[in-house]
């Protein structure tokens, strides 16, 4: 299964989910799957930075992050590779969410 099908995977288990990306931590896109369009590159770029700080000022490693917009929700799970995200509207399933990234872990490129 190549990473798109996995990302197509975890949004066909997630209601409300609008779309999924794998970004490593220079920003760039890796893969991505979209039910509806997203700036996913953008969402990389800034989260990539925010991650490295949140790393950077904490004594653990940050792996799981939520953000919660006026119309979006972003759930983030971090690897050694780089970062999953998954983004929802507002009345998406964030439960599920959790859990869907919970199983996958920090090992996405090798499930």
């Amino acid at each position: 299964m190549n990473l798109e099908d996995k990302l197509k995977t975890i949004c066909d288990n997630v209601d409300g989910s609008v779309g999924a990306f794998f970004s490593g931590y220079d920003g760039i896109v890796i893969s991505k799957y979209e039910s509806r369009p997203i700036d996913s590159d953008l969402i990389a770029a800034n989260f990539s930075s925010l991650i490295k700080g949140l790393n950077n000022v904490s004594s653990e490693k940050i792996e799981d992050i939520l953000l919660t917009f006026t119309s979006v929700v972003v759930a983030i799970k971090t690897s050694e590779d780089g970062f999953l995200s998954l983004v929802l509207s507002k009345d998406g399933n964030l439960g599920r969410a959790k859990l869907e990234l919970n199983r996958i872990g920090g090992d996405f490129l090798n499930v």
